[in-house]
């Protein structure tokens, strides 16, 4: 069960170029795979990342990229630590999670690099807090409780036919609304 962030986060990097100037940075997060202790087995690349990556390069622009952790204190730190390692005009921000964006906010803002009227930026998850931002930061909709409701009713189903094969159910999520982008 999953939601289609590979090809949303295309269209947010679309949406971007085309209304802004400047580099598009991305902040975000690897995958960590747990063993059944908890333990990690491997860390692989979020599809934003991924996805990012492959844009980047069919765009033909430098990537401008930080992973960190996925708190908004990481996105402080990625957004001093991408501002300080260039010196190209980032013109749009992509960032990850509504958490991250909340931190990469402040620092912008910190920079005398306002929101929504300097830099564009559009976030994932479309928490409840984002709204409560100034600017109100624009966050693509992840739809967390279906994916948790059809999550349970598979396994339920799975228990009642003990069936030996797989069903990849992916829910779509959506774009927001706010004033981090288009510019205002």
């Amino acid at each position: 069960i999953g939601t289609n962030l590979y090809p949303l986060t295309r269209k947010a990097l679309d949406k971007l170029k085309a209304d802004t100037d400047g580099l598009i940075a991305f902040i975000g997060g690897n995958r960590l795979e747990l063993r059944n202790n908890g333990s990690v087995e491997r860390v692989v690349d979020d599809p934003r990342t991924s996805a990012y990556h492959d844009w980047a390069a069919i765009n033909h622009q430098k990537e401008l990229i930080k992973l960190t952790s996925w708190s908004s204190q990481a996105g402080l730190k990625a957004i001093e630590e991408l501002l300080t390692e260039t010196s190209t005009k980032i013109g749009a921000l992509l960032v990850a999670s509504d958490p991250l964006a909340i931190g990469v906010m402040k620092g912008l803002r910190e920079k005398q690099i306002m929101p929504g009227k300097d830099i564009a930026i559009i976030s994932f998850d479309g928490i409840k807090l984002a709204s409560f931002l100034t600017p109100v930061l624009t966050s693509i909709w992840l739809p967390k409780e279906e994916l948790g409701i059809t999550a349970i009713n598979q396994i339920k189903n799975l228990i009642a036919t003990k069936r030996d094969w797989s069903v990849r159910t992916e829910i779509p999520g959506r774009f927001g609304q706010g004033d981090t982008y288009p510019l205002h």
